[in-house]
């Protein structure tokens, strides 16, 4: 099922050069989409760190964030899709560093929360609230990734 969503955003990204004579892309031009998809991904999306960028302001032009571990999670498996389809090993390396990321926000020093994921939510929620929906809603990504490499 999930394949399906990606093919069906990398349809919407090649529609506008598709001719009307022609209904379907063709399988060059699906791929070619993906990849720009994934390289976008790589390249915009996520922050040097692995991390997703999240929510842009477009009157302010910046970044902010906001539940970067659902969103980083959600990078990872679009990723790891791409790859599974395309091939394209700098999708798979990215979403690699991403999942490194999101691993590293273990909590390993707190009595209670030992090995919870320091999910903060952000935005009007704050920095300093773990949030498990922001938690919950990034691990199909990382099981997905997990599944791929093995790791």
């Amino acid at each position: 099922m999930k394949k399906y969503f990606i093919v069906w955003i990398s349809l919407i990204t090649i529609s506008s050069s598709c001719t009307q004579a022609q209904s379907t892309p063709t399988r060059e031009e699906l791929l070619k989409a993906m990849n720009e998809c994934a390289d976008y991904a790589v390249n915009v999306l996520l922050d040097e760190e692995g991390k997703s960028r999240c929510d842009y302001h477009l009157i302010r032009g910046e970044w902010f964030p906001y539940e970067e571990p659902w969103h980083t999670g959600q990078i990872i498996l679009g990723l790891v899709d791409m790859y599974e389809i395309t091939r394209n090993e700098t999708a798979l390396a990215a979403a690699r560093k991403a999942g490194d990321w999101w691993i590293g926000m273990e909590i390993k020093d707190h009595p209670k929360l030992k090995g919870m994921v320091a999910a903060t939510h952000g935005d009007v929620v704050g920095n300093d609230q773990i949030v498990f929906a922001t938690i919950s809603d990034g691990t199909h990504g990382i099981y997905e990734l997990s599944w791929v490499t093995g790791d």
